[in-house]
């Protein structure tokens, strides 16, 4: 911790992530059934991006994006939570957490747009069969990807340089495996309203 200079208020550098709580007396079957839905979701999503020659046409241009999602969401809050449940608590840098937390904002909210373009997709090609290849061709769906990534990472920064702008004290823990937006922004001891307004004004699941 270190000293603000106002009473006894102290600002945070680290947080610890209390995780599962009692589970983790038995720590070692949850961290083995963990370990292994992690390793099969990586292995499948994987296959499923490299393998499936159907993948490179542009009615199934969506599921590879959602299988790369999936890796890189996976791979941001699984390897801290089986951290946590083999080590016990898990202390992780104000730095390191709101990195997780940018990731995990942004992929979440990547996640629904592409499914909104899922739909759409499927919506032409039920309801105009025969102008479905001229008006759903690759380089739409490769606009419709890019314009999901990089508009709500593009979005997820101004947030995270919102709460980059907070001063955090006291308590240094979240109850919670992962660095979540509400348990992290509860630790902040400087008004939040322009973090919340923003997240108002354009709203994504965190």
């Amino acid at each position: 911790m270190k000293e603000t200079g106002s009473g006894n208020l102290t600002t945070i550098s680290h947080i610890l992530l209390l995780g599962f709580g009692n589970l983790k007396k038995k720590w070692l079957p949850l961290f083995t059934g963990f370990l292994a839905v992690y390793i099969i979701s990586m292995d499948a999503n994987l296959l499923l991006v490299v393998l499936d020659p159907h993948l490179q046409t542009p009615m199934y241009f969506f599921l590879s994006s959602l299988s790369c999602l999936e890796i890189v969401s996976t791979s941001n809050i699984s390897p801290v939570m089986l951290a946590d449940l083999q080590t016990g608590n898990v202390m992780i840098s104000l730095g390191g957490c709101l990195a997780q937390l940018y990731v995990f904002g942004a992929l979440a909210t990547v996640e629904c747009f592409l499914l909104a373009a899922m739909s759409y997709d499927q919506y032409l090609a039920v309801c105009c069969p025969l102008h479905y290849p001229s008006l759903m061709d690759g380089r739409v769906c490769r606009q419709l990807v890019v314009g999901s990534w990089v508009g709500r990472f593009l979005f997820m920064g101004i947030v995270s340089l919102s709460l980059i702008a907070l001063s955090f004290c006291g308590p240094c823990e979240i109850d919670d495996y992962f660095c979540d937006f509400q348990p992290l922004l509860e630790l902040s001891c400087t008004f939040t309203s322009k973090v919340q307004m923003v997240t108002v004004r354009f709203p994504f699941p965190l």
